[in-house]
């Protein structure tokens, strides 16, 4: 009885221990504007360019900062296989592709980058595969950025400063990020946005525009 009493009371510290692991705060949902992120990189992107904005992840996140990450593995083909069709077919190739053509990496790259996303983030999202691929669906669905900062007449081909990115989406508090180039030039690459556990809108935690240089840097919208 002592032995069995030991065993159940490791298990239960154990199972405690993996909870405390892969607990978070709220999730950030990070939109990437294809034509920026193609702007600087070593990688070529696939072609033609996309000009919306598609999705880089639904991340598990704290409030101190950073991800909680990578809580499970899935072979890129068996997720593929789970998710099956019209999620692989049709949705999430329009939604959330591969625009980076890594050319030295076997396989479909659509599903290379879904698993990707799904080993470093969903599999600490409390929520199985196809939950956590149709919760990005849906606030695929919920969100148009493009034509919110449309309406404020931040449109793409035009330079503004990432302050007027902030000011036009005012009930976002979102996360502007940049990348930039040899010239110290900037570039649209994602406008991430938040949702607690429950996946409602939030304010973004701790708004953070340093790889823009700050508030007031002009950052080019990148443009067809």
């Amino acid at each position: 009885m002592g032995k069995l009493h030991t065993v159940l009371c490791t298990v239960l510290i154990l199972a405690a221990a993996f909870r405390s692991a892969v607990a978070f705060d709220y999730y950030t949902f990070a939109l990437q504007w294809p034509a920026g992120r193609c702007s600087v990189r070593d990688v070529p992107c696939s072609v033609p360019l996309i000009f919306y904005f598609t999705v880089h992840g639904l991340w598990p996140s704290l409030y101190g900062g950073g991800s909680v990450t990578q809580c499970g593995y899935k072979d890129p083909i068996a997720l593929a296989n789970e998710l099956g069709p019209p999620l692989t077919g049709v949705y999430l190739p329009a939604s959330m592709p591969q625009i980076l053509d890594f050319q030295n990496r076997s396989g479909d790259p659509d599903q290379n980058f879904w698993a990707d996303q799904w080993n470093e983030h969903g599999s600490c999202s409390e929520l199985a595969p196809v939950d956590y691929f149709l919760e990005i669906l849906r606030l695929t669905r919920d969100i148009d950025l493009l034509q919110e900062l449309e309406s404020q007449n931040i449109v793409p081909g035009g330079t503004y400063l990432v302050g007027d990115f902030v000011a036009a989406l005012p009930n976002r508090t979102a996360l502007i990020e940049c990348q930039i180039d040899l010239n110290g030039r900037y570039f649209l690459l994602e406008i991430r946005v938040c949702y607690d556990a429950g996946r409602e809108a939030m304010p973004c935690p701790t708004p953070d525009y340093d790889s823009c240089g700050g508030p007031m840097s002009p950052v080019d919208f990148t443009g067809m």
